[in-house]
């Protein structure tokens, strides 16, 4: 008997020790307590105000060998707006000049607002509006000479705060009689500031490698370069067989160069429980085309808004709640 119950307490205390010093390998769903909703005021000011407006000015040559590559502006003026479109909230305007200095505008200089994001049919027009160019310009091509006369400082296209993009096509040489130095000047002192211009160009050059009317113009040794250069723009060959891709590598490079006004969130959110309202009325999110005033950024964890305009003062707030992402 005595060693029956022996044993029995050995068991016993066997079976108490191998259970001691194991952890708890489980969590009681009980014990789970969900992340309150986060909610603040934001202050308008607080808000990075940065620049959306860009005026796009093209520049095409309209002489007699320019038919090829008029056409690929033509054929790829699509991918070229789509890519603003995509961004959503740019502020663009566009307007087209001839090489031919004795040429009215083609697009653009009508009114203020002019030829813009906003328009409709807005591939159609562009579309137009260079096939109207034609082929009988002046055999003396210039650029800088129509871009100065145009862009004078009362004209109806320039805007005080946008950023000045020029896109110069062309198959000659530059044959202003402006040197690359006095069109600079002018820029910088229409923008005020030359890093508020850009000069980009599309070129059928020699050393391009393009079968151009002039076939001894290089663009390396070209006044366009200078200016180029000065406005740390970029060039691509008129002749490429990748035009369109090329010109869609423009039209993001351009807004690169612009960024929307976004707020910074320290807290991971559920994208789908963000509420942001200003003055008790909610701005809906989601895309600018379908009425959306705003948008996440997952990379940036940010709060992106297409534009400000919906508050013009600074002394104001805007309410934003949203639940945290916990991984849950």
């Amino acid at each position: 008997m005595i060693n029956q119950n022996f044993f029995l307490i050995l068991i016993i205390l066997t079976l108490i020790l191998s259970g001691c010093g194991n952890e708890q390998r489980f969590q009681r769903f009980d014990d789970y307590v969900a992340p309150s909703m986060v909610s603040m005021n934001y202050p308008i000011k607080a808000i990075e105000r940065t620049n959306t407006q860009v005026d796009i000015l093209w520049v095409i040559d309209n002489s007699g060998s320019m038919r090829a590559i008029q056409q690929n502006v033509i054929t790829n003026t699509g991918v070229f707006l789509k890519e603003f479109d995509k961004k959503g909230g740019i502020d663009w305007k566009m307007g087209l000049l001839s090489t031919d200095k004795s040429e009215p505008p083609y697009i653009g200089f009508n009114s203020r607002g002019g030829f813009n994001y906003q328009s409709s049919n807005r591939v159609s027009k562009f579309v137009s509006a260079v096939s109207s160019l034609g082929l009988s310009g002046d055999y003396t091509e210039r650029t800088f000479t129509p871009i100065m006369n145009k862009l004078h400082s009362s004209n109806v296209f320039v805007r005080e705060n946008a950023m000045l993009v020029i896109i110069s096509v062309t198959d000659v040489k530059e044959q202003s009689n402006v040197s690359p130095q006095e069109f600079i000047k002018f820029l910088t002192n229409l923008k005020t500031d030359i890093s508020k211009s850009k000069f980009y160009g599309v070129y059928s050059s020699q050393d391009f490698g393009c079968d151009g009317e002039d076939r001894s113009w290089r663009y390396d040794t070209s006044r366009f370069r200078e200016v180029v250069d000065a406005t740390g723009g970029s060039t691509f060959a008129a002749c490429s067989p990748s035009f369109g891709t090329k010109l869609t590598k423009l039209a993001k490079e351009i807004i690169s160069y612009l960024q929307n006004s976004k707020i910074v969130l320290k807290k991971r959110p559920k994208a789908e429980s963000i509420s942001i309202s200003y003055k008790g009325t909610i701005l809906p999110g989601g895309p600018q085309n379908d009425g959306g005033m705003w948008y996440y950024d997952f990379q940036d964890n940010a709060i992106v808004f297409y534009s400000l305009d919906f508050a013009p003062g600074t002394q104001e707030e805007i309410q934003i709640s949203f639940d945290e992402d916990d991984g849950y």
